[in-house]
């Protein structure tokens, strides 16, 4: 190891000069003697020593040796061991503030500098290692970071393209049934098909707009009902003027196993509105009412006020396909549906948002 670079600061030539021929017997290199701050400063962004001698009580006219070794300290990073014989309480507190690498009284023997020294460049040392350790473990922590996040970012592209190409599958399926049924004659079996399309667009809606959206783990449920709501009406042809369907949805983020059960809840009973609550042309209207409850629970109720559902008919036990599908979804979202005949048509159905891993509806 080469011998260590020390820059000696003393206003004291006899001093400095006794100094100097100390270090240079002990190994040490002396790059330059000054005999102010100032020039200790300008001293060390020339020389760059490995560390400083400093005496405290430097002549005045000139900064003093503490606050030129503050700023060595802060603008170099070099250890000032200092240099004292004796002084008053105050600079020596002032001292202390610049975090100094040691103290040598004055007059001082040869072993008592050498460890001085020793001590103040092996501190400084270890600084410098747990620095590196430290902006080492800062790379690699940001390394990892970059990596995590550039996976994320591709994996969020994979999940937003397998939600498109759901949505295109259903699409073709959709599609594929409207061909079809332009060939067949019975009205009841078109009407069937019909149903079916539109039970396969409520959920492929739902993949349309994770695939739009930000978030790819849950669905602005909200924004989805008055879509779903729109292709409802395009696909029946519903007459706006004749039933006005209104749609009071509190913001909320569901996710896809939940999102697509209520929107083919939401299918099943609009649907059955418009079919069964207002025969021969009678007007009315339908609402859709979506909000959150106490303990994470959520409201969704879709009512009419139309003719009313028949007294006589158990909603739960029913052959209708439609009402099955309602009683089977509710049961998986874990809620309970209630059905309230008493002005038109009512049920309301509550429930809890599905884990993430639960069963998707289809």
């Amino acid at each position: 190891m080469s011998a260590a670079k020390i820059l000696v600061v003393e206003d004291e030539v006899i001093t400095s000069t006794a100094i100097k021929e100390q270090l240079n017997q002990l190994g040490y290199t002396v790059v330059d003697k000054v005999a102010s701050g100032s020039a200790a400063i300008k001293s060390v962004a020339k020389s760059s020593p490995d560390l400083v001698l400093m005496d405290i009580t430097l002549k005045k006219g000139d900064i003093d040796g503490v606050t030129a070794a503050a700023r060595i300290r802060e603008e170099f990073k070099i250890p000032v061991v200092y240099l004292t014989a004796h002084s008053d309480e105050a600079t020596l507190d002032r001292a202390k503030v610049t975090e100094a690498f040691g103290y040598i009284i004055k007059p001082f023997a040869d072993r008592d500098l050498r460890i001085a020294i020793e001590m103040a460049l092996n501190k400084h040392r270890a600084e410098q290692l747990v620095e590196e350790a430290t902006a080492q473990k800062l790379a690699e922590h940001e390394r990892t970071e970059a990596q995590i996040k550039a996976s994320l970012q591709e994996k969020e592209v994979l999940l937003k393209e397998v939600h498109h190409r759901v949505k295109n599958n259903f699409q073709i399926i959709s599609s594929l049934l409207s061909l079809q049924s332009n060939s067949i004659q019975d009205e009841r079996c078109r009407e069937v098909f019909k149903i079916s399309q539109n039970r396969i667009e409520s959920m492929a809606l739902v993949h349309e707009k994770l695939y739009l959206s930000e978030n790819l783990a849950q669905i602005d449920f909200a924004d989805y009902i008055k879509g779903l709501v729109a292709d409802l009406m395009s696909s029946y042809q519903v007459d706006s003027d004749t039933i006005d369907i209104r749609v009071i949805a509190e913001r909320a983020f569901l996710s896809l196993g939940t999102a697509i059960a209520c929107g083919l809840i939401i299918n099943e009973l609009v649907l059955n509105a418009f079919k069964y609550g207002f025969p021969e042309g009678r007007s009315g209207e339908v609402y859709i009412n979506f909000c959150s409850e106490d303990d994470g629970k959520f409201s969704l109720a879709i009512s009419d006020n139309g003719i009313g559902f028949p007294q006589d008919l158990d909603f739960k036990h029913t052959e209708s396909l439609g009402l099955q599908l309602v009683n089977a979804l509710t049961a998986q979202l874990g809620g309970t549906i209630e059905l309230n005949r008493d002005k038109g048509t009512e049920y309301k159905i509550t429930f809890t948002e599905m884990p993430r891993e639960g069963v998707v509806p289809y």
